[in-house]
C-alpha cells in the first residue's frame, strides 16, 4: 500500500479534533453530573464515549494510512489506539 500523507494527516487531525471534543464533553459532565439533572449527566457521559470512539476509529485509520511513514510512527500511532482502549 502506498503511503498517503493527506490521508494520514486528516486522521490524525480527526483523531485530535475527537479527544478536543471528549475533553470538552468531560467538562460539562463533570458539572452536569454534580447537579440534579440526571438527563444531562447521561447525555454527556454518551457523548464522551462516542467521541473516545471516534478517536479511536481515525487513529486506527491512521494506522493504516500512515502506515509508509515508518515503524516508528505506526507505532506510536497504535499505542496511542491501545490506550483508548
Amino acid at each position: 500500500m502506498l503511503f498517503d500523507l493527506v490521508t494520514c494527516q486528516k486522521d490524525i487531525e480527526a483523531a485530535g479534533n475527537a479527544l478536543t471534543t471528549a475533553a470538552v464533553d468531560v467538562a460539562s459532565a463533570i458539572v452536569d453530573c454534580g447537579g440534579s439533572d440526571a438527563a444531562k449527566c447521561t447525555s454527556d457521559i454518551a457523548s464522551v464515549v462516542t467521541a473516545l470512539g471516534n478517536a479511536t476509529t481515525d487513529i486506527n485509520s491512521a494506522v493504516t494510512d500512515c502506515g509508509g511513514a515508518g515503524s516508528t510512527c505506526v507505532a506510536d500511532i497504535s499505542a496511542a489506539a491501545s490506550s483508548l482502549g
